[in-house]
């Protein structure tokens, strides 16, 4: 489950104000520190663990929903990209994920632009794995219209799957504008609508 981004509070998803535009990186994003991202917690604490011997981040849910939120504001072009590979272990069955019950995912990337003056004016593209979905489903948030969510993957647990994707292209498609820049990234676990409990491990997150 999300709230409304006025419903939380502004240093949980960026500094706006006190960052400066970044050019797209060529590193991938420090996954390996997790620790020192920003936490923000909806309901109890999912659960986020760098895997050194496999060289990825799993995340964990159980009835649980909480994020991780890397800060930075990047300039954006037609030919920024965001990749990443995860591999499901545990996914969420036997929901609508288009209402709010079946709002659960076992992983979400979210892409995070802020308004500077009107909070409540910011957005949020949500990227997400769900076995049922066809690729390229896609909706408003049923909690509140700030967010959109992308189904970026599909099928059952097990194998790593690479995702590459046009933020502004899809951002466009999601809300009818491409903007110069984003905020934050955020991950996130969560199955606290369904109650049941999710498992997947996130690799090579990066930016280009």
């Amino acid at each position: 489950m999300i709230r409304p981004l006025s419903a939380v509070p502004r240093h949980s998803i960026t500094f706006l104000l006190a960052l400066y535009f970044a050019p797209v990186m060529a590193e991938p994003l420090p996954l390996d520190a997790i620790d020192t991202w920003t936490e923000h917690s909806f309901e109890g604490e999912s659960r986020f663990e760098w895997l050194a011997d496999e060289a990825c981040l799993r995340m964990r849910s159980d009835s649980t929903a909480s994020a991780r939120i890397w800060e930075q504001a990047v300039e954006l072009d037609s030919s920024t990209r965001i990749r990443w590979r995860w591999r499901p272990a545990q996914d969420i069955s036997g929901v609508t994920r288009q209402q709010k019950p079946g709002d659960d995912f076992a992983g979400r990337i979210y892409v995070a632009v802020e308004h500077p003056l009107f909070f409540w004016r910011s957005r949020v593209l949500a990227y997400v794995h769900a076995r049922e979905l066809d690729v390229d489903t896609h909706w408003p948030n049923p909690f509140t219209g700030q967010f959109h969510m992308w189904v970026v993957s599909n099928g059952d647990p097990g194998d790593w799957q690479h995702i590459e994707r046009r933020i502004l292209d899809d951002w466009e498609v999601a809300f009818g504008d491409r903007p110069e820049h984003f905020d934050a990234i955020g991950l996130m676990a969560d199955s606290d609508n369904s109650g049941q409990q999710t498992d997947l491990c996130l690799a090579d997150l990066e930016v280009q």
